[in-house]
């Protein structure tokens, strides 16, 4: 018995992957979430550097209005400022 050559014991390569396959993974939503506050924590802390302002995260800032809007609570400090 001959032993078997080198390229016949080589596994077939499944080749490259599509297009789609290989950018899909942008799609989802848990990458959007990663890069939305990874951007938004450059912005703040430039922010934070530059003018020495702190800015409020965002998503915290609206379900704090949101909530105040509910509640019924009166505005107060810079949100006076604003309109409702």
């Amino acid at each position: 018995m001959t032993p078997l050559s080198a390229t016949a014991r080589k596994p077939k390569s499944p080749g490259r992957p599509s297009v789609f396959r290989r950018w899909s993974w942008c799609l989802h939503p848990f990458t959007w979430s990663i890069t939305y506050f990874a951007m938004e924590g450059v912005v703040r802390f430039l922010a934070a550097v530059s003018t020495e302002q702190v800015l409020p995260s965002w998503p915290l800032l609206i379900l704090d209005w949101l909530y105040g809007k509910a509640t019924g609570r009166p505005p107060e400090g810079d949100a006076l400022h604003y309109p409702n």
